[in-house]
């Protein structure tokens, strides 16, 4: 999807600016920055929005008499462990 944005957006100012060459004029100029800036826009806060390292951080609060199973990763239910903890 980004790739995709970021060709989409790259087609526009190639576009834009093909059109501030053959036609000048102040609304092919202002084409040409808003497309110039869209890619700047998308490229900046791509770069930015990595993925965070590691899992997230997660919690759980669970009534009394309740059983709370969260899986963030392996889970096993009904194991040997399960048994010696009732």
């Amino acid at each position: 999807m980004k790739i995709t944005q970021l060709i989409l957006l790259l087609a526009a100012c190639i576009g834009a600016a093909a059109w501030a060459y053959s036609r000048p004029g102040w609304d092919s100029y202002v084409a040409l920055l808003g497309a110039l800036g869209a890619l700047t826009t998308a490229t900046i806060f791509w770069r930015n929005r990595r993925p965070a390292k590691g899992a997230p951080k997660q919690s759980q609060t669970v009534a009394r008499g309740g059983v709370g199973i969260q899986a963030g990763r392996d889970v096993t239910i009904g194991g040997k462990g399960d048994a010696e903890n009732e």
